[in-house]
C-alpha cells in the first residue's frame, strides 16, 4: 500500500474533523434578578453596529429568563473576535428600555463584564478572541 496516500488520507480526515468538529462558545448568564420575559443576546463578530444594532449581529438568540442563571450554547462559530451584547427582555417586547435620558431600563451585561460610564461599551472593550471551543461569563447589571 502506498504510504503517502494514507498519509494524505489521514491528513484530509483531520483537516474535516477539525472544520467540521464543534466549535461552540458556552455563554453563561449571571445574576438574572427574574424569570420573568426572555434574556436577548447578540453576538457581533465586528466593531459596525455593537452593541445597539441586533441586525449588524453574527447572530441572535433569546432563550428565557431563569433566576439566577442561564447556560446556553452558540454552535458552529468560525474562529475570531466576538463581542457579546445581552439585556433581559423582562416585557418582551424585543427592545431593551430606556427613560427619557436614554438610560436602560431593563438589565443588560456585555462579554469581558465590560462597563463604561455614561456610554455603552466599545467593541473592543468588550471583545474576546474565539478559537474553537471557548466559555465565557456574563453577569447582568
Amino acid at each position: 500500500m502506498d504510504y503517502r496516500k494514507i498519509s494524505l488520507i489521514v491528513i484530509f480526515c483531520f483537516a474535516c474533523s477539525q472544520f467540521l468538529g464543534a466549535q461552540s462558545l458556552t455563554v453563561k448568564l449571571e445574576k438574572i434578578s427574574s424569570s420573568k420575559g426572555k434574556m436577548m443576546l447578540a453576538l457581533y463578530n465586528r466593531e459596525s453596529g455593537f452593541p445597539g444594532t441586533p441586525k449588524s449581529a453574527f447572530r441572535i438568540l433569546q432563550v428565557p429568563a431563569n433566576k439566577p442563571s442561564v447556560v446556553l450554547m452558540f454552535d458552529q462559530i468560525p474562529p475570531g473576535t466576538y463581542a457579546l451584547a445581552v439585556f433581559h427582555d423582562v416585557n418582551e417586547d424585543g427592545e431593551l428600555n430606556t427613560n427619557f435620558l436614554g438610560v436602560p431600563k431593563e438589565v443588560y451585561g456585555f462579554s469581558n463584564n465590560a462597563r463604561s460610564r455614561f456610554r455603552a461599551p466599545t467593541f473592543n472593550e468588550a471583545a474576546f478572541e474565539f478559537s474553537g471551543q471557548k466559555s465565557i461569563s456574563v453577569v447582568v447589571r
